[in-house]
C-alpha cells in the first residue's frame, strides 16, 4: 500500500515541477496560457503540498507495516517448535509464546 502512496507523491512532484516551469514560458509563444505566472505558481504550490502529504502518509504506512511484520514474527504466529524429549518419553512441545513446555 505504501508503494502506491510513494508513486502518487512522485507523480504530484513531477506535475508540480512542470507547472512551476510553466511560469517561465513566454506568453507570446503560448497564447492559451493564463496571464502571468501566479496561477501556475499557486498550482505548483498545491501540488508540492499534496506530494509532501502523500509521502508523509507513505512513510507512516511503511513503518506500521514493518512493525506489524516484526510483531508477527516475534510472536511466532502458529508455530510450535519441537525439541527431543528425554529418552523413551517421546517429544515435548515448546511454545515460544508462553515459554513453557507443553505435554507430550
Amino acid at each position: 500500500m505504501s508503494r502506491y502512496l510513494y508513486i502518487t507523491a512522485g507523480v504530484l512532484l513531477i506535475l508540480a515541477a512542470i507547472s512551476f516551469g510553466m511560469t517561465f514560458a513566454v506568453d507570446a509563444y503560448q497564447p492559451g496560457l493564463p496571464a502571468g505566472g501566479s496561477l501556475w505558481k499557486t498550482t505548483s504550490l498545491f501540488l508540492v503540498v499534496g506530494a509532501l502529504i502523500s509521502s508523509f502518509f507513505a512513510v507512516l504506512r511503511a513503518m506500521f507495516e514493518q512493525v506489524a511484520r516484526r510483531n508477527e514474527a516475534r510472536r511466532g504466529v502458529g508455530t510450535v517448535i519441537e525439541f527431543p524429549g528425554k529418552a523413551g518419553r517421546g517429544q515435548e512441545k515448546y511454545s515460544p509464546r508462553d515459554g513453557s513446555a507443553r505435554g507430550k
